[in-house]
């Protein structure tokens, strides 16, 4: 027996909402200290090599600038994946 049309349409909604809020929640959880720790992961560095500066956590993203070796970096964490970029680039 197939489930009907009206069934699995249903079952992707609740799927992609429980995805949904499962993104939301992986971001309520970046706190600037865990900001912090990936992006010094993300940089290869030591502890107190990385500074962050400018943090603006959203439902999806983070936004933060990072100084690293004298150098200013735009970051964002979305997914819960940390990726900086200089101004500009």
């Amino acid at each position: 027996m197939r489930p009907s049309k009206m069934f699995m349409k249903a079952l992707v909604a609740i799927a992609l909402s429980q995805f949904a809020t499962g993104c939301a929640v992986t971001n309520a959880a970046t706190t600037e200290q865990s900001a912090l720790e990936k992006t010094t992961t993300y940089f290869g560095a030591k502890p107190g090599e990385v500074v962050i500066a400018a943090y603006d956590k959203q439902v999806l993203t983070t936004t933060y600038q990072a100084r690293f070796k004298g150098v200013m970096y735009n970051c964002v964490i979305y997914y819960g994946q940390v990726n900086c970029k200089k101004p500009g680039a």
